[in-house]
């Protein structure tokens, strides 16, 4: 494997384990501007499209549903929770790009919450896929929780569990645990949905005594997502 393909497994990872810490001081309180009604009714963007009747998001280059019972982040949140991603990023040497949506169960808590990521890293190659959760490539995403926890202040014990390619689907899987500041024991699954350019990150993450209880609606979202033609892998 080159040193560019072990870079975008190390950015990945990085980008996994932030998703999981896009936390600031004044998170811990709950924001008066998230959207307190249906979504599905009251979000309007001008990059984003949204259907009342299926309940789905449009955002080059996907569409997804969302989940029953969820919440879409308004776009004030968005933009912050990307600042301070964007933020400890920045202080590890390398740039994520915005968040594209993001979703709460629960207006009045954190968590369990749905973030979702573009990245344009260009296309994975099949000869990598076959490599996945191999040695190497472990070495690679533990390289990356390494250098999260580095530069995250609100992270530790970072642990990255067995990543899995589901070839049908066109989907790495990850699973990662740690301990966040102010929110103790934490859990995340994310799902790197391939394109042509690069991939689509849906990440969840929970607290662990939450975690298995919402993770259908997380994995229902997931196999909801479906990539316009001109990007799929």
């Amino acid at each position: 494997m080159n040193n560019g393909n072990l870079l975008s497994f190390y950015t990945a990872a990085f980008i996994v384990v932030i998703s999981t810490s896009l936390l600031s001081h004044a998170e811990g309180q709950t924001n008066a501007h998230l959207l307190a009604t249906d979504p599905a009714t009251t979000f309007t963007l001008s990059r984003d499209q949204i259907s009342t009747e299926t309940r789905t998001i449009k955002h080059s280059p996907f569409t997804i549903k969302i989940p029953v019972g969820w919440y879409l982040l308004a776009q004030k949140d968005i933009d912050e929770l990307h600042q301070i991603q964007e933020s400890v990023a920045k202080s590890a040497g390398k740039s994520l790009p915005p968040l594209a949506c993001g979703f709460r169960l629960d207006l009045t808590k954190d968590y369990p919450r749905i973030l979702v990521m573009v990245i344009d890293s260009g296309r994975m190659p099949d000869e990598v896929l076959r490599t996945i959760d191999n040695e190497e490539w472990r070495s690679g995403i533990k390289h990356g929780t390494i250098t999260a926890e580095q530069y995250s202040s609100v992270l530790s014990n970072v642990r990255a569990g067995p990543s899995v390619y589901d070839s049908e689907l066109k989907i790495i899987w990850m699973e990662i645990s740690a301990q966040v500041e102010n929110y103790g024991s934490m859990k995340q699954l994310t799902a790197l949905r391939l394109t042509k350019t690069g991939y689509v990150v849906l990440a969840y993450s929970a607290d662990q005594s939450d975690y298995i209880k919402h993770l259908s609606s997380f994995v229902t979202m997931v196999r909801s997502l479906v990539i316009d033609k001109t990007f799929e892998y």
